[in-house]
Formats: structure tokens, sequence, C-alpha cells
């Protein structure tokens, strides 16, 4: 029956599309309706009071008929026979597109020159919804990649599903989280109002008139929503209708309505329309008439493809009263459904943006190649950028080790071995150029420097000392002036396409909100330079406090010196120096490729999570509720190739300035570390773990000095004495002041957090194509942070303290001995103390109090009352850190 169903509404669909055309003329008069839009609003007050409604854009079948996937798509393969066929199609799953067609390359301009003309009014959305059908998705999609934001999916705003029943049509398949691999700007966090889940049980039963409620209580609770700016809501044409004929004035009374009991028949707010304006009056049902074809042909001819409803608030004492605006439609949006076709014999292949392209037969010159970004920007480059042609690597000798000879044992890394293994040739790409940013020329011979001049393309600056305590006058030296001795040299370059500065997220971190641009110096960075000239170490670390002020160290503040120096910088020809800043935050371990959890250095978070899981930190001063800002090393270096050839394909005007977060797109906090950490450390423990793991956040910093010092140093004090009097090693106080340190220097990032603007990365990724997205993964909001802890501290078990999965069952034993030992301590220590303050009771009263308070110690101690984490097994494990067959256990 509902194959019968199909076919007769395949046949009518053409006809359909027919009969529109010539109403849409008769209605029309015209083949072009220009676009009219309200002046521009000012207030953000005016600007919360605007709900806009728009229909989906151009569809492909409305173009191309019925039967478009079978021109397009054969034997699985994409053949794209017309221009105005997306090249994306080939991505999406083929079930998805049945009887659900996305929208035409033109659908997708029309949405773009929408946004535009949003932006262009001040009319810019704060927030997006669309339909789950595919055409309204797309064209939220488009919307929201061209002004750099998200869109979420409210399956509420559907269409009636007595008309999908009428027609055959079934509803969309696909699970909603799904899309964010087609469709980057998906919002992800988004709780529909109405899950897919409930559209499909209602399909049997739901009739046009409950269809229609369904849509208006989603306008009610959407249109009610608190929010400073305008909203948009993408939807069809049945979705402009309503919105016309609704009335907000009740909609407050709505909000708390159930679902099901709206959906079953409830009382509607009749509109009374006095000069356009909409009052409040007796519920009762909404004035749409039935569905016929004629209906359906008459709503979509006054309401074309990509056209809009806008709807103003009247008066702040009724707030949610409102006006209708003139429809808006987009320029030349045509007949409803005329040929669009664009022969590709004639046009030729549209460009599109390749990173690979971008790399042709370019020279890069990267600094800090020996360092964790540095090594990880140098592998990718080699392994998926193979059109590059070379790759000159400014190192510096070591302690008496030759820059050569530190390469060859960066080389060594288990990081490279799909390189030396797979693709060993590419190695002859690199080139070494021994120097120092620390001096004049980069300390680089005339032979060098000349290489520079006439080959190097590409600049990617990304050495920088990252200690935040490291004294004033070589954090300057290193992070302004040799960024400065690099862009002199660079601006020599006779073929420079970029220079790409990497700065940090918290350069700023004197601000609560950042935004991607270039703010002002905190002080003259020359000024500054000229007066540490004459002094000397002491002096200068004696006023570094005040300099700095309101930063909490050099790092942030010798960065933010950086940046500001950026805007400044002229070619010979007076032209801006092409520049690109991007601003990693807090850089982790690696997410994906090549190596899971793969890190080399002790350096920010990775020092407390290994120092967690040693056991000599259990106790930490912060607050749970802030951001741990961590963003995976992989993701930062994608980030950093891919924005650098989107940058040469572009060639913007101004300097770009792109935030690497996870916090606003993705966010992570420091209570989730605190209690994965916990019984991540129990099931799988470090070898030879000093104390028993445990984590605390403590927001009061008395309350942490008070367990640092009872729990660490003073038994470390005692340690300490007791190895000296039996003449061995003693050193556990001097661990713990180094503990102490690190946890003082981090302080002021684990107690706050920080809003980091992400346009530009979102929007980055809306422009990838499909296969670069693939290469280059740099969506931070595909993350699950369980997996990706999970293979962090693995990380640092295997990479840093060359732990091996076997050696895991001696851990285990241990860690047991460990809390034996705590046990039969504290065992000890109750009995004292219950013998010492109890004297006066009797034997049996003592018996029982030590009993209860050993129990509840040990009960308190090592039993978990926290929520419980989704900890991998290690066969799940291995499946990700293994994936290359040559990657075996011994070699790491």
């Amino acid at each position: 029956m509902a194959n019968s169903m199909m076919g007769l509404a395949a046949t009518q669909y053409d006809e359909v599309n027919e009969q529109a055309d010539s109403e849409f003329q008769r209605i029309t008069g015209s083949q072009k309706v220009y676009s009219v839009w309200p002046s521009a609003t000012t207030s953000k007050k005016e600007k919360s009071k605007i709900i806009m409604v728009m229909r989906s854009a151009e569809r492909i079948d409305r173009v191309f008929g019925k039967n478009w996937m079978k021109s397009e798509i054969s034997m699985g393969r994409y053949l794209r026979t017309d221009m105005n066929i997306p090249h994306h199609v080939q991505s999406i799953p083929l079930p998805w597109m049945h009887l659900n067609s996305p929208i035409t390359v033109l659908g997708k301009t029309t949405s773009q020159l929408m946004a535009r003309s949003m932006h262009n009014v001040g009319l810019r959305p704060q927030v997006i919804f669309s339909s789950p059908m595919l055409r309204s998705i797309e064209t939220a999609s488009a919307i929201a990649s061209f002004l750099g934001m998200s869109f979420s999916v409210e399956p509420g705003l559907t269409e009636p599903l007595a008309w999908f029943r009428a027609g055959g049509v079934p509803l969309p398949s696909y699970d909603l989280h799904s899309l964010l691999s087609i469709y980057p700007m998906f919002n992800t966090q988004y709780s529909s109002m109405c899950s897919m889940e409930k559209l499909h049980l209602l399909y049997p039963q739901e009739d046009e008139k409950s269809g229609i409620h369904r849509i208006e209580f989603a306008l009610h609770v959407l249109g009610s929503a608190n929010r400073t700016g305008p909203l948009l809501l993408v939807g069809h044409a049945i979705t402009c209708e309503i919105a016309e004929k609704l009335d907000f004035a009740q909609a407050d009374l709505q909000m708390q309505m159930p679902m099901q009991s709206h959906m079953e028949g409830v009382p509607r707010v009749s509109p009374n329309v006095t000069n356009g304006t909409h009052t409040s009056h007796e519920a009762t049902n909404l004035n749409i008439e039935g569905y016929t074809v004629e209906r359906f042909i008459e709503m979509g001819c006054k309401y074309p493809p990509a056209s809009l409803v806008m709807m103003t608030q009247l008066d702040s004492s009724q707030p949610m009263s409102y006006k209708l605006r003139k429809a808006c439609m987009p320029m030349s949006s045509g007949y409803y459904s005329m040929d669009r076709r664009i022969s590709i014999s004639s046009m030729g292949e549209m460009t599109t943006f390749r990173v690979d392209e971008s790399y042709a037969n370019q020279c890069v010159l990267l600094t800090g190649s020996t360092g964790f970004l540095g090594k990880v920007i140098m592998e990718k480059l080699l392994w998926s950028v193979p059109s590059i042609k070379k790759i000159f690597l400014l190192i510096r000798p070591q302690k008496g080790v030759p820059a050569a000879q530190r390469l060859q044992k960066v080389l060594t890394d288990p990081l490279y071995s799909r390189v030396r293994i797979e693709k060993p040739d590419v190695l002859n790409k690199l080139q070494i150029l021994e120097g120092d940013i620390l001096h004049e020329e980069l300390g680089l011979s005339q032979k060098d420097l000349q290489t520079l001049y006439d080959e190097a393309n590409i600049v990617i600056h990304s050495a920088a000392t990252v200690k935040f305590d490291e004294e004033l006058k070589m954090s300057v030296n290193m992070n302004v002036l040799g960024t400065r001795r690099l862009l002199d040299i660079s601006k020599r370059m006779k073929g420079l396409k970029i220079f790409v500065h990497i700065s940090t997220a918290y350069a700023n971190c004197h601000l609560k909100d950042i935004e991607e641009k270039i703010y002002d110096a905190p002080m003259c960075p020359q000024q500054l330079i000229d007066t540490l000239k004459w002094m000397d170490n002491d002096m200068a670390n004696l006023i570094t406090p005040r300099l700095i002020k309101p930063r909490p160290n050099t790092y942030t503040f010798t960065k933010a010196l950086a940046e500001a120096a950026m805007q400044t910088q002229k070619l010979d020809d007076g032209s801006s120096m092409p520049i690109l800043v991007i601003r990693p935050s807090i850089v982790g371990a690696m997410w994906k490729d090549p190596l899971p959890g793969w890190t080399d250095n002790i350096n920010g978070a990775t020092g407390v999570l290994a120092a967690a899981g040693k056991g000599v930190l259990t106790n930490m001063c912060g607050s749970e509720s802030s951001k741990a800002d961590i963003i995976p090393v992989d993701i930062v270096a994608n980030m950093i190739i891919v924005a650098t050839a989107h940058y040469i394909y572009k060639k913007p005007s101004e300097i770009p300035v792109m935030h690497c977060t996870s916090g606003h797109l993705n966010p992570l906090y420091w209570r989730k570390i605190v209690i994965f950490l916990e019984q991540f450390y129990k099931k799988y423990p470090m070898k030879d773990t000093t104390f028993i793991p445990s984590t605390w956040f403590h927001e009061i910093k008395a309350l942490f000095l008070f367990n640092y010092y009872v729990k660490h140093y003073i038994p470390a004090w005692l340690m300490d004495k007791i190895a000296m009097r039996s003449g061995k090693r003693h050193s556990y106080v001097r661990m713990y002041s180094r503990v102490r340190k690190m946890t003082d220097v981090l302080h002021f990032f684990t107690t706050q957090g920080w809003i980091f603007h992400t346009n530009a990365l979102v929007r980055l990724l809306a422009e990838m194509s499909a296969e670069d997205r693939e290469a280059f993964d740099f969506d931070v909001r595909r993350m699950n942070w369980d997996s990706y802890l999970f293979d962090y501290v693995m990380g640092i078990k295997r990479f840093l303290l060359k732990d091996k999965i076997s050696d895991l069952p001696a851990a285990r034993t241990h860690l047991a001995k460990l809390h034996m030992i705590r046990f039969a301590s504290t065992s000890v220590l109750w009995y004292f103390a219950v013998n010492w303050f109890g004297q006066k009771w009797s034997k049996n009263s003592r018996i029982v109090s030590w009993l209860t308070a050993m129990s509840g110690t040990h009960l308190y101690l090592d039993m978990n009352f926290r929520e419980k984490v989704n900890l991998k097994t290690l066969e799940e494990y291995k499946t990700t850190a293994y994936r290359y067959a040559y990657l075996k256990e011994n070699e790491i």
C-alpha cells in the first residue's frame, strides 16, 4: 500500500510543479521578486523583539524532478550531470535523500545572500532552529556557516505528518547527531522539545489539525525563550503561514504544556488583526484551511523558497505581542520551480578550497619543530600534504648536541613511525637550518638566509618559551624579540604568502570575554625592551609583578606584546604583511592520528594528570565548576595547517585571529577531570605509585594548604628525616616543593573561566571539503571527553613514564599493598586515639568505637560516592592505540 501511494505521489509530483509555475506567474506577474528588508535596528533590546520564520531554499527535486537521484548517482557512484547539483550530495547517505531532497547550489547561494542581508541590516540572528528535513537543515547550515555560528534542529517544526502519509513520504531515518559529520555547524548540545523518536510514534496517527498545533506549539516555545538578539526559524511554507496567523500573546501560558496533550488538541489563541497587530483574545483554533493541492500551491507561491516572515514585538508591557512586518523574499527568487539547470560542459567544474592545492610546490619555514606542537605540525605536513616542496627547520644546537643530531632523535619518536615505515622518502623534504631565534638574524649564515629569501613562501612560528614562571628578560627576548627577528627576515622573502604566528588564547586573560581580534599592547614593547637592556635579572624580576599586572605570568604578558606588534608590520612596498594569528588554549595530548594520547612533556595539564597518578598530588586549589579548556595537540596542528592553506586561498585584507579552544564548543570542566582520574587510577594504576591516587579540588586556599601540609609536606619531611638517619637518599620535600610550585602556577587558570569566541574555527570547518575535514579533523565538537581522557592518561603512562600494558598486574599489586598499608596505619591511629580519648569508656565501647571509626575511614577513603565514569576496556583501547600494525607494544 505504501509503495502504491509513493508511486501516486511521484506521478503527481511534476504536475504540481507545473501548476505552481503558472500560479506563481499569475500572482507575481514577474519572474523576479526582490527582497524587502526593514531598516537596521541598533538597539539590543529591539533586536531581541524580532522573530524571523523562513522557508527552506530551492530543493533539488523541485528543479530536476522526482528522479534526480537516478541521473546523478549510478551504481553507487556520484556523476554530477549539472552544476546546480551540489557537490556534497556524494557524502550524504542515499537513504537520507529518499523523498527528502537537499537544496541546490543556487539554493545555498540564496540562503547565504539572505544571511548577508540579515547581517547588513543589523538582524544577525542570535539563535537558529531548523526543521529536520534536509532542505531546512541545509538552508540553516548555509546561513550559519556564512555568519560563523551554529544551528539546532527542532523536529517539532516538521510539516503535519498527515501530509507525509498522504504522499507516501516517510520521515527522515537518520539520527540527528549523525548530521555533524556532514554539517559542521550543527549543534549537538541542544535537547529538542519533540524528538525524532516521538515524531515516528506520531506518524501513523497525527492528523493535519494536530500537526498544525504541534508547529504552533514549537513556535510558541522557541519564540518565548529569553534572548538578546533575533531568532531565526527555518521551516516550510506552512511554518510561515502559521507564523502569520499566530498570536504570541499567550505563549508564556503554553510554555509548560506537555507535548503529548498539546498534540491531542489544546485551545489555541485566535488572532485579532488590527492594522497588522496581533492582540490577545480567547483561545480558539487557528483558521488554516485543510490540505489540498490547490492550497499547497497557493502557500508555495505566497512563500517562495528562502522567503521569510518577520515579526516585531510591539509593547514591552506585553512581551509576547507582535506585529507582522512585510514578508521578505530573496532577490531573483524566480518561478516556484523554474528550470535552473546549469550545464557542466559550458561552465566547467567549480573550484573548491583544498589544503593540498594551497601547499603545492611551497616551501615552509617552521620554528619550534623540536617542541611539542612543532613535532606534530611537521609530522602532519609530511604525512598528509604530499604536494609540499620543502620544510625548512630552524633548530638550535643544545648542550653540545648539533641541530642535525637533535632532529634525528626527534624522528625516532613513535610519533613518526608511520612516516618512517610507509613514506620514508618524504623525510628528504626536511632541510635543517642551524640557528636560534635568540640571536640577531636568527644566528643563520648568509647562505642559509639567502636560501630563505629565495625559496621560503610560508612561515609557521611556533617557537616560544612556554614556562609560566620564566624570567621576564628571557621571556621578552624569546617571545617578543625572537618574533620580531623572524618577522624581519620574513619580510625579505621574495615569495612570502603568509606568516603564521602561534600565540595563546590566554594572551588577554585579564578579560573574561575574549574576541578574535588583536587587542592593544599592555605597554609599549620597544619601551620595555629598551628598559630591560640596562637591568640585570634581579632588578627585572623585582619589578616583574607590577609590570605584568593584571596578567598572571610573563608568558601571557609577552605573548600579548608579540601579538600587538603584528598590526604594524609592513612589507617593503608599503603593503600590509600577510599575517595569521592562531590562539590555542591549554594544549594537551593527541586526540586521534597517529597515536591517541601521545605527549612528550609534563607541562600544564599533563603535569597535573601525571602527579595525580603517582599519588603525589591529591589536592589542588581550584574550582570544579571552571572549564578546563584543554585542546588536543593534533587539533591545533590540523587547524594551523588548514587555516594557513585557507589564508593563501582567500587572501584576506585584514589580520585574521582564530581561537583554537574547546570551552565554548565542547566544554570540559575540572570536576569531570578529578572524578575521572580517581576512578581511572583505581582500575589502571601507574607502576611504582608513590602514594594512593586521590583527587580533590578546593576553592578555599586555606583548605588546600591544610591538606597539602597534613597529607604531603609533613609526611615528606618525616620520611626524609628517617631516610637521612638510615643513610638513604632523601628527596621527598624537594619533590613536594616542585608540586606546590606547579599548583601555584596553575592556580590562576583552575579557579577562573573565560569565554573564547570560536566563530572563525566553525566558519573554517564549514568551508572545507569533506575529504579535508576527514584528513585534517579539528572539530572539537566531535570529541568524547571520557574516551579522550582515557587515551590521554594512558599516553602519559606509555610515552612519558614508559609503563607498558603488561606492567598493569604488577602495578595493581603494588597499589593493593599501599591500600593495606593505609588500612593498617589508620587502624593503629584510631586504636591509640580511641584508647586515649576513651579511657573512661568500657572495653566494649572502645572496641565498637574503634571498629566504627576504622570502617568509616575505610569507606570514606576507598569507596566511590561520585558519579560513575564509563571507562574503556583494554581491548577497546588497543583498537585505536595500535591502529597501525607496526605499532607494537614493545616499541613504545
